[in-house]
């Protein structure tokens, strides 16, 4: 996926010396935008401390409760926004991979960095049991939280060692895409289809042909592979197209639904609504609003150090 210029982060995380940084927010009951649509270099483990939400890494849907944590990787587009209309407190850990202590040794970053920017592993990224390794993940982004407040150079060694201690557990559950998945290469066809033509009308017998398999036997795979049917992977992966286009250009509504395959105003509306909980024209004004908000809050952040 291309990334837009215009929808790339323009908060500060951390600096060179200290390549990290703690970010907490709240989202009113009014607003339906918890993170406006954006991409940056960085890594992220958002941690939600309450409410409830719907958090988009790319094309892929979270739905997220109180303590679940989701590890965002570098330049992916991700959007949130409220279940219920309720509010949401979250706290966000952005860090530059340098922050691993590992990344200034070449061998150890080819072993252990490189795999995942490369995408020869995928790391997990949704975090919802409180045991085990999982509940590891959660404990750590929540200690890592804790020093909101701390200077960086007197909590460094501290946030380095837990971020190191959680792309352990990340690597070490993380899917080898090396190792091939059968069944995921059967309907990976299908999925690369949607992703070039989506614009255009799209049946589930067509993406069943990209596949040289019969519709149920496609259905059945779609679903086990990637927890969701096509039809709504489809839906959802054109909502996300609009997501970029409302916040990266100056089209219509009426424009963006034709331009990411709706067919008409009203069926782009009512889906749109269904998945993001709030009209094209709310998501629009909220999501700049927000952005601008926290663009004000950089500078008055650089001038009040």
């Amino acid at each position: 996926m291309n990334l837009p210029e215009t929808l790339k982060d323009t908060v500060d995380h951390g600096s060179y010396r200290y390549p990290f940084a703690i970010h907490e927010a709240t989202s009113i009951e009014q607003e339906h935008i918890m993170l406006y649509l954006h991409w940056h270099p960085e890594a992220e483990l958002l941690m939600l401390l309450d409410g409830d939400t719907t958090l988009l890494i790319d094309d892929r849907p979270y739905e997220m409760h109180t303590g679940d944590v989701i590890f965002v990787p570098p330049y992916t587009l991700h959007v949130g926004h409220t279940l219920k209309s309720h509010s949401c407190h979250f706290v966000a850990v952005v860090f530059q991979l340098s922050a691993l202590s590992i990344s200034g040794d070449q061998a150890l970053n080819d072993a252990y960095i490189v795999p995942m920017e490369k995408g020869i592993l995928r790391f997990p990224e949704h975090f919802t049991e409180d045991t085990g390794w999982q509940g590891r993940i959660r404990r750590l982004t929540k200690e890592i939280a804790e020093y909101i407040n701390v200077p960086a150079k007197d909590c460094e060694l501290i946030i380095r060692g837990k971020l190191l201690e959680i792309w352990h557990h990340l690597y070490m559950h993380a899917d080898r895409m090396l190792i091939s998945n059968p069944d995921y290469d059967r309907i990976q066809p299908a999925i690369c289809y949607m992703r070039e033509f989506y614009r255009n009308p799209i049946t589930i017998s067509e993406l069943a042909r990209q596949c040289s398999l019969s519709v149920s036997r496609f259905s059945y795979l779609f679903q086990k592979e990637m927890h969701i049917s096509a039809i709504p992977y489809l839906q959802k992966y054109r909502i996300h197209q609009s997501c970029a286009l409302l916040l990266s250009t100056d089209m219509t509504i009426a424009a963006v639904a034709m331009e990411t395959g709706f067919g008409n105003l009203s069926n782009f509306n009512r889906n749109f609504l269904r998945v993001v909980h709030c009209t094209p024209s709310e998501f629009r004004d909220e999501a700049r609003a927000l952005r601008r908000q926290q663009e004000e809050q950089t500078i008055v952040d650089e001038i009040n150090p």
